[in-house]
């Protein structure tokens, strides 16, 4: 009866046992789904590298203890540590370890793809560049690789750490595959994040280079345009006076004719000359004369209307294009140009400056520019010959 009894508690206390081992499992697996998520979470929670690496390392913890921890990134032939816990990561962020297989055990991780388990790291691993002075310096024993993979290519690592010696197992080593999948997902997200952003910043810059080009073409356009537009102007402008030459008088009075006679309006010419300007130089010099020519071009610009081309005919003549203008209007208007030259400045010797003025017309006095410049210099020697400082008009018969 005795050692009946004694094997039915002996067998209550292993179903017993096995139902608690049972129940450890179940609450433990529990744990690493809970914590999977929640650093499953992380991921579509930000982009920001720093904080899912962060997240994914405190879920980490809560199932696969550790003391020191780091996330690697494969760069060229180096495990570069781009996160961290419980280490100075102003120190080791950026620092990066050769990942050559048989000298560190992070290149037999790289090349295995495969978790690597050291039971201590002050010896008896094997590994003749193992571990870094400051590792060993950290109170670190055991140290565990598990490889970051995405898909079939191996892109980085989680080193994790303990002061005990012997710490990690295999289970440990398939819970941490779970969370190293995530941070390689991690990585690639910042790594596709980065080259969109460097794509985009790439963008700006060249569409901000684009728009300075276009911005410098536009201001150097207008500069052109200027240049050309002074350069045009240079061309038909007198430059002492300002007033148009006599260049463009010949090329618009005609345009202007044609256009008069289809409109069936009138069109008249004021030529005239400064009276004595010859004595003017020859007496006070050409500066003086030059300071005449300017006041009269002046006070013409003045005068005329938008629709009147003044000109500077050549020497001391002045020509002014009245359009739709009949003849008697344009011998009142050139009567108050005359009137208004007793009164410029400057006056020479004391006597005022005086003008003897030809008027013609078209069609009346020539169908073309020739024929009514000519028709109006005629008018203008008679002022002159009749005493100067008067306006003649020019007669039907002066053709």
């Amino acid at each position: 009866m005795g050692d009946d009894a004694e094997r039915d508690d002996s067998s209550v206390r292993d179903q017993l046992d096995r139902a608690l081992a049972a129940l450890d499992a179940e609450r433990a697996a529990r744990r690493r789904e809970q914590a999977l998520v929640r650093s499953g979470q992380a991921l579509s929670a930000t982009l920001e590298l720093s904080e899912v690496l962060g997240e994914i390392l405190g879920q980490l913890r809560l199932v696969v203890p550790y003391d020191t921890a780091s996330v690697q990134e494969l760069r060229g032939d180096e495990m570069v540590i781009v996160g961290g816990a419980g280490i100075d990561l102003d120190y080791f962020e950026g620092l990066g370890f050769d990942a050559t297989p048989g000298q560190r055990p992070n290149g037999d991780v790289l090349a295995r793809q495969a978790p690597v388990i050291i039971d201590d790291i002050l010896g008896g691993h094997g590994y003749s560049d193992f571990a870094h002075p400051v590792h060993q310096a950290s109170g670190a024993r055991a140290w565990m690789g598990v490889p970051l993979l995405f898909g079939d290519e191996c892109v980085g690592m989680i080193t994790l750490d303990s002061f005990e010696p012997g710490f990690y197992t295999e289970q440990h080593a398939d819970t941490a595959l779970a969370f190293a999948s995530q941070a390689a997902v991690a990585l690639e997200n910042a790594r596709a994040y980065e080259q969109v952003r460097h794509e985009v910043d790439e963008r700006r810059r060249a569409e901000e280079e684009l728009r300075q080009a276009n911005e410098a073409l536009r201001r150097r356009m207008a500069d052109i345009e200027m240049l050309q537009e002074s350069l045009r102007d240079q061309a038909v402008r007198d430059p002492l006076t300002g007033l148009f030459n006599r260049r463009y008088l010949l090329e618009t009075l005609q345009r202007e004719i044609a256009q008069c006679r289809r409109d069936e309006a009138p069109l008249s010419v004021v030529l005239f000359d400064v009276d004595h300007f010859k004595a003017v130089n020859d007496s006070l010099g050409h500066e003086a004369g030059d300071q005449i020519l300017v006041a009269v071009g002046a006070y013409l610009l003045s005068e005329v209307r938008e629709s009147d081309v003044a000109c500077r005919y050549g020497g001391e003549e002045f020509v002014v294009v009245l359009a739709d203008t009949p003849l008697d209007v344009a011998v009142r208007r050139a009567e108050d140009w005359r009137v208004a030259m007793h009164r410029i400045e400057p006056v020479a010797e004391g006597r005022p400056t005086t003008i003897s003025i030809g008027v013609a017309s078209a069609p009346e006095h020539g169908s073309t520019a020739d024929e009514v410049i000519r028709a109006a210099d005629e008018a203008m020697y008679l002022a002159k010959a009749a005493g100067r400082d008067r306006v003649v008009a020019a007669s039907p018969d002066e053709e």
